[in-house]
């Protein structure tokens, strides 16, 4: 049974890298009738793309809450695409208590980050009166706060207790 709890450990951390790579190399975390939001870049629909770092804000208050917000959340979510790369590794090498903790990082990260970037006020973060909505990245994210918390279940009952 542990041969297979090993696999099963494996996949599910492998599923969530995907999931997680998916989230932070797309556009689609955010969308109102002018642009594409994402972690790293704005995609207008007309115009060149302009990364966040570069954003000037100026004054605006809100504007300079939805960078940092958005900075926050990218944060996040590459320390738990870290850890979900060792939670992976980890359950290969049936090492249980590292994979357990290394999820359960993920997993924190992976809610911080979904959070956090929930709670930008989406009608006023990029400019007044833009009515934003969230996308499918922003549900990436989400699952893989899911397969963080399958992938600490699954180190838990199926992989081998071991001395450590």
């Amino acid at each position: 049974m542990a041969v297979n709890g090993k696999w099963i450990a494996l996949a599910v951390g492998a599923v969530t890298l995907i999931f997680a790579i998916a989230a932070l190399a797309s556009h689609a975390w955010m969308k109102d009738d002018g642009a594409d939001y994402g972690l790293f870049k704005i995609e207008p629909n007309v115009g060149n793309s302009v990364d966040i770092k570069d954003i000037n804000c100026g004054g605006d208050g809100d504007c300079k809450e939805g960078v940092r917000k958005t900075k926050a959340t990218s944060a996040f979510m590459l320390i738990g695409l870290f850890c979900t790369i060792a939670a992976t590794i980890t359950s290969f090498l049936n090492l249980r208590v590292f994979t357990i903790l290394a999820a359960a990082v993920a997993a924190v990260c992976y809610f911080l980050a979904v959070v956090i970037y929930g709670s930008i006020d989406r009608d006023n973060a990029f400019g007044p009166g833009n009515h934003t909505h969230l996308k499918a990245s922003f549900g990436l994210a989400i699952i893989c706060l899911l397969l963080s918390v399958a992938h600490i279940a699954v180190a838990h009952f199926f992989l081998e207790k071991s001395a450590i």
